[in-house]
């Protein structure tokens, strides 16, 4: 795979998706236009032969194969140009430890229990065994998105008890639509399940297995502790569609309700019980800010004051957003009140958020509910008396939204993402013996993640929690850009480690190059425990071992002007950043200038590059230059309080002093308590004469921050300012 070869796939996959997008567009139009066309296809339904018989079981076949082997090649070119993030890792790097007998453990995140996280589990206890027949993430993607895909399969057998008709614009229906594509697009995610689970489990129920729909209902719980809303939902469902002969079903159905309510504490109550420390769950409650300022205040409204959650859940703007959705299912889902109720139960924590977001593995808990409210609105109409003799009407809004959801769908392969490391990547990560500990990038790593023993080493420092659980590596697979330009204390802490134990490379491609202890393999028993404190580097030590593990001909005669330890070349617009700024904080502006100009050859709208070029043009005196960067910065991004801090201290230095001000003031509208937009609004006030204002803005800078010796500086400057006047 090369990068070349990736970006030819993601062409071919857009013009695909766009042909198909304008196909059913023209589909719709000419069923709705063409009468002929209309009156054909409605004899055909009315005479049963349009999808019945074996050559149209056939032909439905073949289409399901080809789509499930077209999503599975996407998977593994998304795996294959290292596209999967480190979330992917967290849940591969988990399912080997449950293998090995170490539970529910990550070492990449550090925590004892992904417990700590979510209650979600089902890939690392249900699907770890895939990795003893294939030691691979990719093992686990392909599963993931054969069952992603399998939703379609699961809508069409819904709708076709009906008629094979409406079963195929079912499968139409939840095929194009853009949550399907989110689906796809995701990490490998336990949420992710959630949508399959639920769908194929009400497939079951539809089909009279109640005990499979149960089963697969239980496994939906182990996916995330959002699934206890949908299962409120069920509850609502059943009772709705049983028999009104079925007189237990409503207190049934209220007993199903209230034991969601206590099953979603119950999981919160696992979860916040593994808590430790700087606990990964701690943001889960800031979704909820608006009810309580921590858990504890949060469920004392769930259970005080009920009444605020509702009418939160009745703001407009969810409701919106949920609607939208059901229309790009072609408005189907309106056809199936009950199943809508699903659907927006499955939706309630969403609408309990502050903000809305069902990108991704979000999307899960709300896909599998509106699919089965689809394929259950769409049979209701095919059988519909008022709707005999015009069944093919229905194709035209199905056909409609498949055609607009198409244009709007996620692309599973990024145009960028990755592509850096997409030749260099493989052959480096085959030399890591299989089951060896290993340190390595974030993004290259994710190959070497089924495994108990992983830490990822993330662009731009150490991931939080690399403490925990830490242990000796017997490989280190490096970017060359991310360990040049790592915080200084990380820097020295991580390679004056590797200096003095004698870590030395043994392969170099490109921007990677894998290191290895001296003292590898270290045993069946895995790596012994390891700490690095902060405060324990040797700054100077572990210059000199970068500088040498960077050294190379090449570098010695292309890269002379740099630091031994910064001579390394970057592939990507972002790594230029980072570089640039490294060479910034050593006072070598020129060179950070031509990093920064080249990251915005490779990306133009890239705001950090326009921001630290500006930066850079300001420490060399070019004035001019630095006010065009930072502008272009600040078109690019004019909430960035950061862009307007670095423009005003570029226009204070210019004596455009009622400008830099101006910009002062709009950073503070959005960061009131932002010390050193304070302390500069200060100084553009002293220079202008307004002294009273001046000695405000510094006061109230060292109010919020006491240590800022620029603002006490000023103050004293202004003191005797006003004792010689």
């Amino acid at each position: 795979m090369t990068a070349s070869a990736v970006s030819a796939i993601r062409a071919c996959y857009d013009a695909g998706l766009s042909a198909v997008s304008f196909s059913v567009l023209a589909g719709a139009a000419a069923i709705a236009a063409v009468g002929p066309l209309r009156a054909r296809l409605e004899a055909a339904l009315a005479r049963g032969d349009a999808l019945e018989g074996k050559r149209a079981a056939a032909l439905l076949r073949a289409a399901a194969v080809l789509l499930l082997l077209g999503a599975l090649a996407l998977k593994a070119v998304q795996y294959l140009s290292f596209q999967l993030l480190s979330d992917a890792a967290v849940i591969a790097n988990t399912a080997a430890s449950v293998l090995d007998g170490r539970g529910l453990a990550c070492s990449i995140d550090g925590t004892p229990s992904v417990l700590t996280v979510h209650f979600a589990f089902f890939i690392p206890l249900f699907l770890s065994p895939l990795l003893l027949a294939w030691p691979s993430i990719l093992v686990l993607a392909l599963a993931q998105a054969a069952a992603v895909v399998s939703c379609i399969a699961a809508a069409y057998r819904i709708a076709a008890r009906t008629s094979r008709w409406a079963g195929l614009l079912a499968a139409t229906a939840v095929a194009c639509h853009p949550l399907l594509h989110e689906l796809l697009t995701a990490n490998v995610e336990n949420a992710v399940w959630g949508a399959p689970l639920a769908l194929w489990g009400l497939e079951r129920w539809t089909a009279g297995r109640r005990p499979w729909a149960v089963w697969l209902w239980v496994l939906a719980l182990t996916t995330r502790e959002s699934f206890p809303f949908t299962v409120a939902g069920l509850g609502v469902w059943w009772a709705l569609t049983e028999g009104r002969e079925n007189r237990s079903r409503v207190p049934i159905a209220a007993a199903v309700v209230l034991g969601a309510a206590l099953l979603w504490l119950l999981e919160m109550k696992v979860v916040w019980s593994h808590a430790y420390g700087d606990s990964l769950n701690a943001g889960y409650w800031s979704r909820y800010a608006h009810f309580g300022a921590n858990s504890t205040e949060v469920m004392a409204t769930v259970f005080r004051r009920p009444w605020r959650l509702a009418l939160w859940m009745l703001r407009p703007e969810g409701w919106v957003l949920l609607l939208r959705e059901a229309a790009l299912m072609g408005l189907a889902p309106l056809a199936a009140p009950a199943a809508l109720l699903l659907y927006a139960a499955s939706a309630s924590h969403y609408l309990l958020q502050e903000t809305y977001n069902l990108s991704v593995q979000n999307a899960s808990y709300v896909f599998g509910p509106l699919a089965f409210a689809a394929a259950s609105g769409l049979a209701r109409l095919d059988a519909h008396p008022r709707l005999a003799g015009r069944r093919a009407w229905l194709a035209v809004p199905v056909l409609l939204a498949a055609g607009i959801g198409l244009r709007d769908a996620s692309r599973v392969v990024h145009p960028s993402l990755g592509l850096d490391i997409v030749s260099a990547g493989p052959a480096l990560v085959g030399r890591v013996p299989r089951g060896a500990s290993v340190w390595a990038d974030e993004f290259a790593g994710l190959w070497l993640s089924a495994r108990p023993q992983v830490k990822l080493l993330r662009v731009g420092g150490l991931p939080v929690r690399f403490e925990r659980l830490l242990f000796r590596p017997e490989y280190v697979l490096l970017r060359k850009v991310s360990a040049a330009t790592m915080p200084p204390e990380e820097r020295a802490r991580t390679f004056s480690f590797f200096a003095r134990e004698g870590y030395v490379a043994v392969a170099d491609s490109g921007p990677l190059v894998l290191v290895k202890d001296p003292e590898a393999p270290h045993g069946r028993s895995g790596s012994p425990a390891l700490s690095l404190p902060p405060g324990s580097g040797d700054p100077a030590l572990a210059a000199r071992w970068l500088g040498a593990l960077f050294d190379s001909e090449r570098t010695r005669t292309a890269l002379a002007a740099y630091p031994p330890d910064l001579r390394v070349e970057p592939y990507a617009a972002e790594e230029h950043v980072n570089l640039g700024r490294a060479l910034s904080g050593r006072g070598l502006y020129p060179l950070a200038s031509s990093h920064f100009r080249a990251a915005l050859a490779l990306q133009p709208d890239l705001l950090e590059a326009h921001n630290n070029l500006g930066n850079a043009l300001m420490a060399q005196g070019r004035m001019a230059e630095a006010e065009a960067s930072l502008r272009a910065a600040l078109a690019r991004a004019p909430g960035n309080s950061k862009v307007r801090y670095n423009l005003g201290n570029v226009l204070l230095k210019t004596g455009k002093l009622a400008e830099a001000a101006a910009q002062f003031e709009a950073g503070l509208a959005a960061e009131p308590r932002n010390a050193q937009l304070l302390n500069s609004l200060g100084a553009a006030h002293l220079l202008s004469g307004r002294r009273d204002a001046a000695r405000a803005a510094f006061e109230a800078a060292l109010a919020v921050d006491p240590g800022l010796t620029d603002a006490a500086e000023n103050l004293r400057v202004l003191g005797r300012r006003a004792k010689g006047s």
